[in-house]
């Protein structure tokens, strides 16, 4: 996860903000610390009515890797998840642009409270891309983080919609590649 500098003091290269012995407390040193218990399960209904016509490649990847406003805040802008060869990616998340399935693959993986992924299709009510990107509890750091305004209301209500539709990764719900295989 890495540092947010928060608080009174700077994080230190490769500080765990969560360990209570690290560098790098919300706060003055020693703590406070945080520790999330993960994102409230949703209901999932794969049946609902908006499902099948969004998916992970097709709608929400190019959702959060393509921002109208400043592309400085995209996920995969150079500055956070998508660095220049020889960057450091935010977080250590490299997700590239242009690979949706990669960047599903990574964030499925990346699950900085334990049962608790980013994303998962094998179990969508228990992920907490939702609470990350609303800036929830249970969510962590917001994303896109401080003093960056978090995602349009109507980009994250079609988050939402797709999450209770069983995070599908194609129109298909397949897990993988354009042809839902």
């Amino acid at each position: 996860m890495g540092c947010n500098n928060i608080g009174d003091q700077i994080c230190t290269e490769g500080a765990d903000r969560i360990d209570i012995s690290s560098s790098c407390p919300y706060g003055p040193p020693g703590g406070p610390k945080v520790r999330e218990t993960g994102c409230p399960d949703i209901a999932v209904d794969p049946s609902g009515p908006a499902c099948g016509t969004l998916s992970w490649d097709d709608d929400i990847w190019p959702l959060l890797t393509v921002n109208q406003t400043n592309q400085n805040l995209s996920c995969a802008s150079g500055s956070c998840h998508d660095p220049p060869a020889g960057g450091t990616p935010a977080g250590g998340l490299a997700l590239p642009a242009m690979d949706a399935e990669s960047a599903f693959a990574v964030l499925a993986n990346y699950s900085p409270t334990p049962g608790y992924p980013y994303v998962d299709d094998k179990s969508p009510a228990h992920t907490w891309i939702l609470c990350n990107l609303h800036a929830d509890k249970g969510g962590s750091q917001p994303m896109p983080p401080p003093p960056n305004p978090l995602i349009a209301d109507a980009d994250y209500q079609m988050v939402v919609t797709w999450a209770k539709c069983g995070e599908p990764r194609t129109k298909t719900g397949g897990t993988g590649g354009k042809d839902g295989g």
